[in-house]
């Protein structure tokens, strides 16, 4: 043999036991850790059984999916009304024996947003005629002398804001309920003058006199709060358009046509 020979061959035997020797023992050491070995029985690899619970812990456990929330159907919206307002003979007969009818327009304009199907708000400008019939009016508890002729001039600009419960039937027809507060001004006069002394029943036949006692009257206030209460139905008529039928109460007793556009 070579000179040097035997030293290699003892240097790549021991290499050789080494790797040997680990592969033996790797197994064992392995099993003893708790580990099973790795595919060292195919048939018994088709054979594994799953953990308890099954799969349940492993789809429990998985992400979800994530839900797209139900949009919000906002809007913001001008619409346009125009209104039929009156005062019912029973709010005037608390105070009058004899009173003369009201019955005027009503215009205005609102700026409104919020969602269709659901809160809604609103702000809205307005402009109400408060004039009577020219005629006379008399006072409850007052004898017919006591009456005094009167020709109305008022109108009243008010400004409201307003809260509306929207109540859907479809994705385009929908009814509504709310109410809201706001300040009006009064503005025009009132000119009166007295009844003749001689004046008996019937009332609206007594005459006046027609410039001696004729003035303007005295109104208590030119300010005066605006109570609103509503209801109604919208439907949308395409293109952002909308129409609304609406009744209700704003110092005086409404109902009107309103047509919207959204912004």
């Amino acid at each position: 043999m070579v000179a040097g020979m035997p030293d290699r061959t003892n240097r790549w035997v021991g290499v050789v036991v080494t790797l040997v020797a680990a592969a033996v023992i790797a197994p064992g050491a392995f099993a003893q850790a708790g580990a099973d070995p790795i595919l060292d029985d195919l048939e018994r690899a088709r054979t594994l059984t799953p953990p308890p619970g099954g799969l349940s812990g492993v789809i429990e456990g998985a992400p979800e999916e994530p839900q797209t929330p139900t949009a919000e159907r906002e809007v913001q919206a001008i619409v346009v009304h125009g209104r039929w307002v009156t005062m019912p003979g029973v709010f005037f007969s608390a105070f009058f024996d004899h009173y003369q009818s009201l019955h005027q327009p009503s215009f205005g304009v609102a700026y409104e947003w919020g969602d269709l199907e659901g809160s809604l708000w609103a702000v809205e400008l307005d402009w109400s005629g408060l004039t009577t019939d020219a005629g006379n009016w008399l006072e409850t508890r007052t004898p017919a002398f006591g009456a005094s002729y009167a020709e109305p001039g008022l109108h009243m600009i008010s400004v409201d804001a307003m809260y509306r419960k929207q109540l859907p039937v479809t994705s385009t027809f929908r009814g509504m309920v709310g109410g809201g507060l706001g300040l009006g001004v009064l503005l025009g006069d009132i000119e009166t003058a007295e009844v003749l002394p001689t004046c008996v029943e019937p009332v609206a036949e007594c005459p006046h006199w027609p410039r001696a006692t004729t003035k303007n009257a005295e109104l208590p206030t030119r300010i005066v709060p605006v109570v609103h209460v509503t209801a109604g139905l919208e439907l949308d008529v395409g293109d952002g358009f909308s129409l609304r039928l609406q009744a209700g109460f704003r110092n005086l007793v409404y109902a009107g046509l309103s047509i919207g556009k959204t912004l």
